[in-house]
């Protein structure tokens, strides 16, 4: 019995030890614009950023070097990134955002990680417009829908979820349900 269950924990050491496959400039600089940077924004901006006359602990987050600068980004270091241990709660003293409903999920923290595993690439203006209106589509990243009359390039190239572009879809003619009193309980039952 003990045998077994050292065997399994050693598969899952291993499993876990196994560093994930790394990303390449281009991967890692899409991840940032489309996923780490707007996470940033809401996390951490607000008090790190946003307004230059009121920065919570002198610390400014909206630009790559001031990161570096300030020992809270070391590219291809996750763990020993201020940033990475402070969004993953690790230190006690270094808990970021403050408020526990604040916390990043798992899948957040992750992004941040591989982002920084990735050299933590920061794309310039003009490399930022081409990846930002590329036509990257996940269904965590979103759907780009051009539109017009934006008063900014974030507004005319917002990306929108799958379900939340419903009526832009093919109308479908599902089979009927026949095991309920009525169709139409049916398909409000599915949900």
């Amino acid at each position: 019995m003990l045998k077994s269950v050292l065997v399994g924990l050693t598969a899952w050491l291993l499993i876990v030890a196994m560093p994930s496959e790394a990303l390449t400039t281009v991967e890692a600089e899409k991840l940032f614009v489309h996923q780490v940077f707007p996470l940033l924004q809401t996390k951490c901006f607000v008090c790190h950023g946003d307004d230059p006359t009121d920065i919570r602990g002198s610390l400014d987050l909206t630009r790559r070097q001031n990161m570096i600068d300030h020992q809270v980004l070391i590219p291809g270091q996750a763990q020993q990134s201020r940033l990475y241990q402070s969004v993953t709660w690790q230190d006690k003293k270094l808990q970021m955002p403050p408020k526990a409903n604040d916390r990043l999920t798992t899948e957040q923290i992750d992004l941040i990680q591989q982002w920084i595993e990735a050299d933590a690439p920061w794309p310039q203006a003009d490399r930022w417009q081409t990846i930002d209106t590329s036509p990257w589509e996940t269904e965590s990243t979103g759907v780009l829908v051009k539109t017009s009359g934006g008063l900014t390039d974030e507004w005319s190239n917002h990306r929108y979820q799958p379900a939340d572009l419903w009526a832009f879809q093919p109308i479908s003619h599902p089979h009927l349900p026949t095991d309920a009193p009525n169709p139409v309980d049916a398909f409000i039952n599915q949900n």
